[in-house]
């Protein structure tokens, strides 16, 4: 984007590789963008896997995409292509060696999805929705350790205070190198401030360090690094059974032998860390609520199109009001959490197509646990 000045003007590009929870908790993202400033470009999105939850997850996040169209210029799932015996990154959205070829779940629902495009948005009502899930941010109530990441680090000066009691407590100095782990803290109130020096003494020039907080186990987890993405940058990231998600990034290199003062804030769900006295990141651990349906209405040559996800255990029933009567197609996709293709069973997901009678404007959709379903009125496709 860079190299085309009127490009930048018009898209403003984002990187979004995340855990599933932050797809679901995510869907009103750019409701409050505006719509006459420069659109999204996702350059890059996809949850951390090729199973039908990430699939699930990526449809919920679409939903949103799709609502907010003025908004959101382009949209990407990447990495598109990966040979299985040269593989570098993981998830990727198909497969292939040199016999065979199949696409991944997410691509059942990235096809759906581009086979049936909306043209505009248009308003429906739905009534009979149950209530939504509570999805509560992380703790960060465990405990803090330095985990090395390829270079040599001296840390030094490290103080703990805890914003509820207003105690400090000072904590010993240490080093870690190469993937060395060093606990200093073994649990947190959730309400704390930690200040500290450190100085970057040798190992590889491409890598910085990571202090972990908040850590349950490897899989539970934020870290700050200082020094990641080939040291270029400084962030914070959260691990959730075991995705990563990068929450907030900002460019930044740490250089050998020269000292740096940090200050990591968690006050709650609020994080704030300065790095020689300046803000370098600062976010919100996300939370929200999962609907009982992702659901939205566009239409687009005669079609009008309801799309509706249910990432939930159970099936779902809704009355949606808005559509033109007569008889509708209902496109159907579901399958276990856990589903996921290869090329012994390419094609893990339920699929079906079905006949809806719509009365009055009003349509009664069931979407079975774990699924997806398109209801396209009047038409042919």
């Amino acid at each position: 984007m860079d190299q085309c000045p009127e490009a930048a003007q018009r898209f403003s590009r984002r990187t979004l590789l995340l855990h599933p929870n932050w797809f679901l908790a995510n869907q009103h993202r750019y409701d409050t963008y505006d719509a006459h400033g420069p659109k999204a470009f996702l350059g890059e999105y996809a949850s951390w896997g090729n199973h039908w939850r990430n699939a699930l997850a990526e449809a919920s996040y679409m939903i949103g995409l799709e609502r907010n169209a003025d908004k959101v210029g382009l949209a990407c799932y990447a990495p598109l292509l990966s040979n299985v015996d040269y593989t570098n990154w993981s998830p990727d959205l198909i497969w292939f060696n040199q016999h065979q070829v199949y696409g991944s779940v997410n691509y059942d629902v990235q096809k759906l999805f581009m086979n049936w495009q909306g043209q505009r948005n248009i308003a429906h009502t739905e009534t009979n929705m149950p209530a939504a899930t509570l999805l509560p941010a992380a703790s960060t109530t465990g405990a803090v350790r330095w985990q090395g990441d390829g270079a040599d680090v001296a840390y030094s000066n490290m103080a703990y205070t805890d914003l509820l009691t207003e105690t400090t407590q000072h904590l010993a100095d240490g080093t870690v190198k190469e993937q060395d782990r060093a606990e200093v803290l073994a649990k947190t109130s959730g309400y704390f401030r930690l200040t500290f020096d450190f100085v970057k003494t040798g190992g590889r020039p491409d890598k910085g360090v990571h202090l972990d907080f908040g850590v349950e186990d490897d899989q539970h987890k934020f870290s700050w690094v200082l020094g990641g993405w080939q040291n270029q940058d400084a962030l914070i990231s959260q691990d959730d059974e075991g995705g990563n998600s990068c929450l907030t990034q900002s460019i930044w290199y740490v250089e050998q032998n020269l000292p740096y003062h940090c200050e990591l804030t968690v006050d709650g769900d609020h994080i704030t860390g300065k790095i020689n006295g300046h803000v370098f990141n600062d976010i919100r651990i996300p939370s929200g609520e999962i609907p009982p349906l992702y659901i939205n209405t566009t239409s687009i040559a005669g079609h009008v199109i309801v799309k509706l996800v249910n990432v939930q255990a159970d099936a779902q029933t809704v009355q949606v009001t808005g559509l033109p009567d007569g008889e509708a197609l209902v496109l159907t996709q579901h399958a276990d959490p856990t589903a996921q293709n290869s090329f012994a069973h390419p094609d893990t997901v339920t699929k079906a197509e079905t006949p809806l009678g719509v009365v009055n404007h009003t349509a009664s959709i069931t979407v079975p646990a774990y699924g997806i379903v398109f209801v396209v009125s009047r038409g042919e496709k």
